[in-house]
């Protein structure tokens, strides 16, 4: 899955019935914080999609309004948030062997 989604940068999907948009990107230099060489967040996206900003750090709504990347929430131009959904790269054999019915993102 990682090396599907972080060519994309920004994925915008649904998952349980919730829109959410994960945002992607390799770290090479394997951060303490980011041991598996990659950094994902996922955030609650409502109504909105995302495409990827000049950077990092920001990401573009489908009305070309510029959003805030932190690690609480995405921020508005306004000030709306939207909150982070909390998680953690796993090994897939390990997710897999307590959850084998789990669908692959492509």
């Amino acid at each position: 899955m990682l090396k599907t989604i972080i060519p994309e940068q920004v994925t915008n999907d649904t998952l349980a019935g919730a829109n959410i948009v994960t945002i992607s990107r390799a770290t090479p230099e394997r951060e303490f914080f980011e041991p598996g060489g990659a950094a994902v967040r996922a955030y609650a996206s409502e109504n909105y999609t995302f495409s990827p900003g000049e950077d990092e750090r920001e990401v573009i709504d489908q009305d070309g309004r510029v959003w805030a990347v932190t690690e609480a929430a995405l921020v508005g131009p306004d000030g709306e948030q939207l909150e982070r959904i909390g998680g953690h790269l796993v090994f897939w054999f390990g997710w897999y062997s307590y959850h084998p019915e789990t669908l692959i993102y492509e």
